[in-house]
């Protein structure tokens, strides 16, 4: 069993929010909360197999200075969490003494747009290197190096010719990367360079008189001809195909991490539970999927 806790503020100064229990074994989810007590949940936890500690903010801050930095702690317990009925857990239910319950801090993004720059655009596709290094392509960037503390090493901007950049492939020996321009599969044509990874200088160019698509293969980048396109790779091989993905999303959803809205355009998965996804302004956030522990009935 899986147990999510949400909340918000309603813009004036109510607290809401809801608890839903998810059986992941069946995918079937139930909201707990009744109709007249949905509290923001601030924090959870199982603590057994029968009892989940929350973490609740008070239902409003009206006449209430220390409602965004207290809350009120309550251990709910059940005997058996796959039979609790939807709506079933009340007022009485949520009842506990007041404790600290501080709002979380905005989450710090790995990387971002320089608050004076230009306005960014989306972030295409994040690369992360065998030493940490993240490399971007963006709307506002053909490509960018950034450190795994949030430095940016270079980048090479965008431009009225190329655009951004769509994908990035580094080659095998990490030293440089193909990346893909925006503007020209715009114009049913395709430009791609090979960018030096130390200094961010251009080191090749191609250009594809269809679009073709730069896919990363275990023998280096591979350019695949969309339909129309006749051209082969930059780096090891070459190949056809019906129909590739051109990495454009299909559907878009708001997401919140850390209570921090976003809008990811790119997702890397980093490693167990951990997360790298970029926004649609040009964030890069470092995200970790939290569960709690396996216990009876719990996850």
């Amino acid at each position: 069993m899986l147990v999510l806790g949400t909340g918000s503020c309603d813009g004036g100064y109510f607290f809401e929010g809801e608890l839903v229990l998810v059986d992941l074994a069946t995918g079937e989810h139930r909201y707990l909360f009744a109709d007249d007590c949905r509290r923001e949940v601030r924090s959870l936890e199982w603590t057994d197999a029968h009892t989940l500690w929350l973490l609740l903010a008070p239902p409003d801050d009206w006449q209430d200075r220390a409602a965004r930095s207290e809350g009120h702690r309550v251990d709910l317990v059940r005997p058996d969490w796959r039979t609790v009925p939807a709506r079933s857990v009340r007022h009485q239910d949520l009842a506990g003494p007041r404790v600290p319950a501080p709002l979380p801090e905005p989450t710090h993004p790995v990387a971002g747009p320089d608050p004076g720059g230009p306005r960014p655009g989306e972030i295409r596709s994040l690369t992360v290197l065998p030493g940490g290094d993240i490399l971007l392509t963006a709307d506002h960037a053909l490509l960018e190096r950034w450190s795994a503390e949030g430095d940016r090493r270079w980048s090479l901007p965008a431009g009225p010719d190329l655009g951004g950049g769509r994908t990035a492939a580094v080659l095998a020996d990490g030293a440089s990367a193909w990346v893909e321009a925006l503007v020209p599969r715009r114009r049913g044509g395709g430009a791609f360079l090979r960018i030096c990874l130390a200094g961010g200088t251009e080191l090749a160019r191609r250009t594809t008189p269809g679009a073709a698509a730069l896919v990363t293969t275990s023998e280096g980048p591979l350019l695949v001809p969309m339909p129309g396109g006749t051209e082969n790779g930059p780096g090891a091989g070459s190949g056809t195909a019906p129909h590739t993905p051109t990495g454009t999303p299909r559907a878009r959803g708001h997401v919140h991490v850390r209570g921090v809205p976003v809008i990811p355009t790119a997702l890397t998965v980093t490693g167990p539970g951990r997360l790298l996804p970029g926004t649609g302004d040009a964030r890069v956030l470092r995200c970790r999927l939290a569960v709690g522990p396996e216990r009876d009935g719990g996850a």
